[in-house]
């Protein structure tokens, strides 16, 4: 819920607000603004459109009046008109036994624009196959909507984290990027 003395909205791409339980970009605006906003604004990560803060974070606004925190904007993947919150999709995958840990990006699709691409650690004692790959897609699937399944995986030892421990999708964002645009 919004502190007393902000306002919150959840957008589309041209600024409308969009209808309650439908994701978008949050906008919002309160008392220290101007302070939070020249702040921000020097470390390069809120603009400002028409006196809303835009943090770059999406959410859903959902009929009770309660904001639920999606990710960040350049975590979101359009596929085929649809769109998903990679770290949705990372939270179920690290639900099954045999991850340690994943990312999940957009990765270029001639069909669809884009398609979530999964990347997984795997547990100690499970190998990487592809009966393995079906079974987490599989798992996705029976969880979240069928659409947002991972319609890549690739096992990897490790995934790029920050000094602090944040995961690095923007390495893997840039990687994909990298492959689509090879010959």
């Amino acid at each position: 819920m919004p502190v007393p003395g902000y306002a919150c909205r959840v957008v589309d791409e041209t600024g409308r607000e969009v209808p309650r339980g439908t994701s978008g970009p949050d906008r919002h605006q309160g008392p220290d603004r101007l302070q939070v906003l020249a702040e921000a604004r020097a470390a390069g990560r809120v603009r400002e459109i028409r006196g809303w803060n835009v943090t770059g974070d999406v959410y859903i606004h959902d009929d009770d009046g309660y904001f639920w925190y999606q990710c960040r904007s350049d975590d979101m993947i359009v596929t085929g008109g649809y769109k998903i919150p990679g770290p949705e999709v990372e939270h179920v995958l690290d639900e099954h036994p045999a991850v340690a840990e994943s990312a999940v990006v957009a990765t270029p699709d001639a069909t669809r624009g884009f398609v979530p691409k999964a990347f997984v650690v795997l547990r100690p004692g499970f190998t990487a196959t592809d009966e393995l790959v079906k079974e987490l897609q599989d798992h996705v699937k029976k969880v979240l909507a069928p659409y947002k399944y991972p319609r890549q995986i690739t096992f990897v030892p490790v995934l790029p984290h920050t000094e602090t421990g944040k995961l690095r999708r923007v390495e893997l964002r840039q990687q994909e990027a990298g492959h689509a645009a090879r010959p």
